[in-house]
């Protein structure tokens, strides 16, 4: 932050003006750093690539010693050769096209001896805090740095040494007048309190009306009588007007008023704030006493005091070993002379205008009155620091670390870069081996600790991320490897400066933004790290390359997020859910998220038909009052059902917060956590208020949804703050419409593509754009299928040009093949293709429970078959008999297809039919169906125990066909608990054909909560010629858990065995540890799989594969094996079995 010191004024004043943190854009990043070096030309070799290198650091600014004991204890074997590399202790310039320094710079030093005789080294360290002179103003500016106190040095002797400072060329002019004054500076500013945790303001104190903070300062060569000048940044958050009154000295006395603010209201500024600059009498000793007074009835009154700052006219003399100088009166000359008192022939000047060039001043020593003079150019206000090596006392840096050998600057180009804090290196790595060898992409690993090495002297900075990011970037035109993503690899804070990383997440710095004071325009942002051309930086520009990030504050977090990438990137999530668009809506502000819904539908529907919308408005479903405000639990249920059972992409618009979806909490943490989608695993996208803030002290919603380790999301792109709705809409629009493309290549494209070109179609200043992050692996591509399910015939006629309409009681035979991208048939796929076939649109309406128009949408959910058929050499065939149960009047279809050959996936939709009247030769026969009723498996006899948690297991088989459509009045496929007929279980969604034949079917459906004791279920199934059945059993619910089989196949074992594993709590999730001995007892493996969902199924399968392990096994030899089960509520079962291998 910078802020204005007057350096001479003429009459007792108190200036007060109000201020915002527009201030603060203007200081920080502008001028943080004086460098001659160009900010676009990188060095080809880091000074770090060879020699042995410590670090030390010190929190000083001034001159510093190290003697060669300390040197030689540090590690330095030969201090008389020692080189000194640093760029001091300043922030980076945020804009890129401001100059900053390219690796380390070596500094001057000097060697002599000290007081005591030791023989030593003296070097110039500039502190975190920069001063310059500010000639429009007429004003001393001071920045400090964001992230940091420290300033860090890297000393080697193994390479050149540094040199002495070499000298500043004196004037040949006699000097216009001789100066023995300077302005002596001084600043009190902590950075403890953020008003609203986000943005880069931050103040020192908190002040509660009617109490009193005291601040002191100690200025040694004060000038008594003299005016020196007191700058107050503070400010106050009182609904009516107060004022602080400020005790100079325990004389003078000033008040500073602050306007009252609309403390309701989350688009008011939080506080009001005052820039006051105050005129006091000069002494060696200033106290200034601060007391708040705000009105009795001046609700959540708080004063904040941010800084202090000093500016006191002072006799320019040697103090304590040094004195750092400067005076403003030097612009009014052409040539001056500087007389400094209390030296002596020992006294050395240097000009530390350009702190890391810092230069010797010809001095002229007068033993006489123990004065040095300097003579110097005038018209520039130059720093100038005086210091006495052999009679002062200088602080020692402290040893920090041996630095490794790097050399980032001299590394070819890579595709895809990580950088990760240190403690997830180990799978920061994992993930780059898998992009390596899985899409063959080059993958740098760098740390944060590297990074600030040769990008910012140690520091953390995010500029120095961005610098390395911006190096890369300018080789890519001169280079045959492009480099298009960047990971970050670790959690963040919105407190840049803590250390306390129990209470603040700070892995890799954040971006935050200038504005401070108000939520709406206050945030985080990763698009920062980005904005690569040489016109961008702070938020100005669009982003180069796909950005991610992981915000993992555990090693195990990361592992957790590594492991989901790369499951979510194997054949074994294939399935039927890739075909699923879950959209859902909050029911507020007229419909407007609603109708935003709509709007994506259309635009999904419009270019990809292949895609199934599940649409959840919450206004459609019943709202229910409670202690604790409105809420939707039905909705609750079918979201939580929706991402269990599996959707490509789930996105919410509507309202939202760091915990919650929509005001009446449709998805909380404990829904996020009991998510076990772990197999069809969802990319999140979020249009909705701060859902994901991983900048936040506690784990945001968003966060645990990617954090779930059995569920959850493989991505989300979501929101870190305050956001609008408009605004979110647009973003939301260009998401759809890239996230289905494929490159020049024919491959979908990244998540990093998606979201840099969604963002590029943006206004470059577009905050709320840069509101968005994408939490995830920037080179994950969305699991959506590759290969196309296309329909050639259906019955006999081609359907490129024909609208074929299919009605009721009609058998229908489709025929159909696999294809590329050209439309190619693919020969060699063999698999299975899913079948479903819906009813025409109808129109549904929302009930309006916050009062309001209800809202009225297509939807398109009454299925009239779903099935399953063998594809063979590319093509497949299928038939069915359309249900009694449609509705008649005829209407546009649709069949959606989904394929997969266990390698390789593939859909595709047909919307060139319709649906209703009576069919062409309907088929009708009077056979009710045949229904065998089960409970968790086909196993299950009346009575059978089994836990609270079960599968309602149904085959059914008939003639004609299972009527799943629901279309008639009473004809849904129903179940019934213990003769609760209130409450039917509708299992029309959950029945689904048996593989290659319409007449068989099954229904799996999970029920949980069961009470302990007997229970009766009844079901009632319908054909599509409307004939029903009726089944019920018995059985006893027994919260025991147990392993009811375990098997391993094939027995004997050659290579491989398959251990199946079946216990009685299907819905759970296990960690599965089996330990296989010889039958002399000896324990020659372990297999350990951990987080293992059993959704809608009683059975687990854990592969081994026995030589890839070299085991003590012989041919024909005996193995038993130990299976151990624990759930996640930490129930524990055992098995056991036997096997024998028969080849080795």
């Amino acid at each position: 932050m910078r802020h204005n010191i007057l350096p001479s004024l003429l009459a007792f004043f108190l200036l007060v003006t109000h201020y915002t943190t527009d201030v603060y854009a203007r200081g920080l990043g502008a001028t943080d750093l004086i460098s001659e070096k160009n900010g676009t030309t990188y060095a080809n070799t880091s000074v770090l690539a060879t020699g042995k290198w410590i670090k030390v650091s010190t929190t000083n600014r001034g001159i510093v010693k190290l003697s060669y004991n300390k040197l030689n204890s540090m590690g330095i074997s030969n201090p008389s050769n020692v080189a000194v590399y640093s760029n001091g202790g300043f922030m980076l310039p945020k804009m890129n096209y401001l100059p900053y320094p390219d690796d380390l710079t070596q500094l001057p030093v000097i060697h002599t001896k000290d007081k005591s005789g030791a023989n030593c080294i003296f070097f110039y360290s500039p502190g975190s805090t920069s001063w310059s002179y500010n000639s429009s103003a007429s004003t001393f500016d001071h920045t400090i740095n964001l992230y940091s106190d420290s300033t860090f040095f890297y000393l080697s002797s193994d390479i050149s040494p540094s040199p002495a400072p070499s000298g500043l060329e004196v004037p040949a002019e006699n000097a216009d007048t001789t100066i023995s004054t300077y302005t002596a500076l001084a600043h009190y500013e902590k950075e403890e309190i953020n008003l609203i945790n986000s943005g880069r303001l931050w103040f020192s104190d908190l002040l509660l009306s009617g109490l009193r903070k005291t601040y002191t300062f100690s200025f040694e060569n004060a000038i008594d009588g003299k005016l020196a000048s007191v700058i107050v940044n503070s400010g106050a958050r009182c609904s009516e007007g107060s004022k602080m009154n400020v005790k100079a000295n325990s004389t003078n006395s000033y008040s500073i008023d602050y306007r009252a603010v609309n403390i309701s209201s989350d688009g008011a500024d939080y506080a009001y704030l005052v820039k006051s600059v105050l005129n006091i009498p000069a002494k060696s000793n200033i106290t200034l006493d601060f007391t708040y007074s705000a009105p009795d009835n001046g609700e959540g009154s708080k004063a904040y005091i941010d800084n202090i700052t000093l500016a006191v006219p002072s006799r320019l003399q040697l103090s304590s070993g040094q004195t750092d100088f400067r005076n403003a009166d030097v612009r009014n000359y052409t040539t001056v002379e500087y007389r400094i008192e209390n030296t002596n022939n020992n006294t050395i000047v240097w000009n530390v205008t350009s702190p890391l060039e810092p230069k010797q001043v010809f001095s002229t020593f007068n033993n006489t009155n123990n004065t040095t003079s300097i003579k110097c150019s005038g018209g520039i206000v130059g720093e100038y620091l005086v210091f006495d090596p052999v009679n002062g006392n200088f602080p020692e840096p402290q040893f920090s670390a041996n630095v490794p050998n790097q050399n980032i600057h001299g590394l070819p180009n890579y595709d895809f870069i990580i950088v990760t804090h240190p403690n997830f290196a180990e799978q920061a790595e994992r993930l780059a081996e898998f992009r390596r060898t899985s899409d063959n992409l080059s993958v740098l690993v760098v740390t944060t600790t590297e990074v600030f090495n040769e990008f910012s002297s140690g520091l953390p900075d995010i500029a120095a991320i961005r610098n390395m990011f911006r190096m890369f970037f300018s080789r890519n035109k001169a280079s045959a490897t492009t480099f298009k993503y960047a990971l970050l690899m670790g959690d963040g804070s919105y407190n840049n400066r803590s250390t306390d990383k129990e209470k603040f997440n700070n892995y890799i710095p954040t971006y935050q933004s200038v504005g401070s004071l108000t939520k709406g325009s206050s945030f985080v942002s990763d698009d920062f790290f980005g904005l690569l051309d040489e016109d961008e930086g702070e938020n100005s520009g669009f982003i180069d390359i796909g950005l991610g990030r992981i915000p993992c504050a555990t090693e195990n977090q990361a592992e957790i997020v590594i492991d989901k990438i790369i499951k979510y990137s194997s054949n074994e999530t294939l399935g039927s859910w890739r075909n699923t668009v879950c959209l859902i809506a909050d029911d507020e502000d007229g419909n407007a998220y609603m109708k935003d819904a709509e709007e994506i539908n259309t635009i999904l529907h419009t270019n990809w038909p292949g895609f199934s919308s599940k649409k959840i408005y919450i206004d459609a479903y019943k709202q229910v009052a409670t202690s604790g405000g409105f809420s939707y639990p039905d909705a609750n249920k079918e979201i939580n059902e929706t991402i269990n059972d599996g959707a490509l992409i789930v996105n919410y618009i509507g309202h939202g917060n760091p915990n919650a979806m929509a005001s009446e909490n449709i998805v909380v943490t404990k829904d996020i956590s009991s998510w076990k989608n772990s197999q069809s695993l969802s990319l999140f996208l979020t249009a909705t208020c701060e859902f994901g803030p991983f900048d936040a002290y506690e784990t945001s919603a968003g966060e645990n949804v990617l954090l779930n380790p059995s569920g959850g999301a493989v991505a989300i792109f979501t929101t870190t703050r305050v956001v609008f709705g408009d605004s979110n809409q647009e973003l939301s629009k260009l998401f759809y419409k890239n996230i289905f493309k494929h490159d020049e290549m024919g491959e979908k494209l990244r998540l990093g593509d998606v979201m840099r070109n969604a963002k590029a179609s943006l206004a470059k200043n577009d905050e709320n754009k840069s509101k968005f992050v994408l939490l995830a692996d920037p080179t994950l591509r969305l699991a959506f299928p590759k290969f196309n399910v296309c329909v050639d015939k259906i019955n006999g006629v081609e359907i490129d040009s024909n609208r074929i309409t299919l009605g009721a009681l009609e058998k229908v035979t489709i025929e159909g093949s696999i294809t590329d991208h050209n439309d190619n048939l693919i020969p060699n796929f063999n698999g299975k293709v899913n079948t479903t076939i819906f009813d025409k649109e109808q129109i549904a309406q929302t009930l309006a429970n916050d009062g309001g128009t209800p809202f009225e949408y297509p939807v398109q959910n009454n299925v009239i078959y779903k099935g399953e058929s063998s594809v063979v050499d590319g093509k497949f065939q299928l038939t069915f008999i359309v249900p009694k149960d449609i509705s008649y009047n005829i209407g546009p279809g649709k069949i959606l297809f989904y394929a997969t050959d266990n390698e390789h996936d593939a859909n595709g939709a047909v919307t060139n039919i319709n649906i209703g009247g009576s069919g062409n030769n309907p088929i009708t026969e009077n056979t009710p169906p045949e229904v065998e009723l089960f409970m968790n498996n086909e196993d299950f006899k009346p009575y059978d125990k089994i836990s609270s948690s079960a599968l309602l297991w149904v085959n059914i088989f008939d003639e004609s066909g299972i009527n799943a459509a629901g279309a008639g009045i009473g004809h849904d496929l129903v179940a019934v608990i213990d003769g609760d007929y209130s409450n039917p279980i509708i299992l029309n969604n959950y029945f689904s054909n048996i593989s290659d034949s319409y007449q068989k079917g099954r229904i799996i459906y999970p029920i949980e909560g069961l009470e302990p004791g007997e229970h009766k279920i009844w079901v009632k199934i319908w054909d599509v010629q409307n004939n029903s059945a009726e089944k019920e059993t018995y059985f006893i619910v027994d919260n025991g858990f147990k392993i009811t089989s375990v098997c391993n196949m094939p027995n004997p074992v050659s290579s491989y065995t398959d251990f199946v594993i079946d216990h009685n709590l299907p819905g759970d999730i296990f960690n599965i540890g089996i330990d296989i001995y010889t039958l002399s007892g000896q324990k020659i493996a372990n297999i350990s799989e951990m987080s293992v969902p059993s959704s809608r199924t009683t059975t687990l399968k854990v592969r081994w594969n026995l030589f890839e392990e070299a085991l003590p096994v012989n041919r024909h030899q005996w193995l038993v094996y130990q299976v151990k089960l624990k759930s996640q509520s930490g129930l524990t079962a055992h098995g056991a079995g036997k096997m024998v291998v028969v080849n080795k």
